[in-house]
């Protein structure tokens, strides 16, 4: 993303590149079964349960019971997962022999939009003026933020942000 304006100095990981890889590499993307594979593993769950749109399933260690520690979210339409420093060796292990793309978990992200909008049905809104004031104001954009518009600003968003419902465009 060329034009990162008033980001350069935050920690915001772009994921653009390996999440077009993945959107590459779908084509035979068999997710119910990698997350079967993963459940073999003693402990482990694979559920949709925090994503209301069901496209991010997290990776978590379990009781049996309830949900002791997340380790990440695999995606269910395309290979790639974004894990946290905890996952296990043996989890990373069965996604990779799955060829599925990994990359840290990162709060704070930025991605193109053309490939953010293979993974989200979300409008994009840039609202950097918003926060940065070597930009200029767009009174459109606010105008519509501020009439409560529904968005994900692609240069600044939280990776939950991906979890969230979907709306029509």
């Amino acid at each position: 993303m060329e034009h990162m304006t008033g980001l350069e100095n935050e920690n915001i990981k772009n994921i653009t590149d390996i999440m077009r890889e993945a959107v590459k590499n779908s084509e035979g993307y068999r997710f119910e079964k990698i997350a079967k594979e993963l459940e073999q593993i003693p402990n482990i769950w694979c559920t949709d349960d925090y994503d209301s749109n069901g496209k991010w399933y997290i990776i978590s260690r379990s009781d049996g019971k309830t949900v002791i520690e997340d380790y990440g979210y695999l995606s269910s339409e395309y290979p790639i997962a974004f894990l946290f420093d905890t996952c296990p060796k043996e989890v990373r292990e069965k996604l990779l022999d799955n060829q599925v793309l990994i990359d840290d978990y990162s709060e704070k992200c930025c991605c193109d939009e053309e490939v953010l909008g293979k993974y989200i049905n979300k409008r994009f809104l840039d609202d950097r003026f918003m926060y940065d004031y070597n930009l200029p104001f767009n009174e459109e954009v606010f105008i519509e933020i501020d009439d409560g518009a529904c968005y994900i600003n692609p240069y600044n968003f939280c990776f939950t942000d991906l979890l969230e419902d979907s709306y029509t465009l």
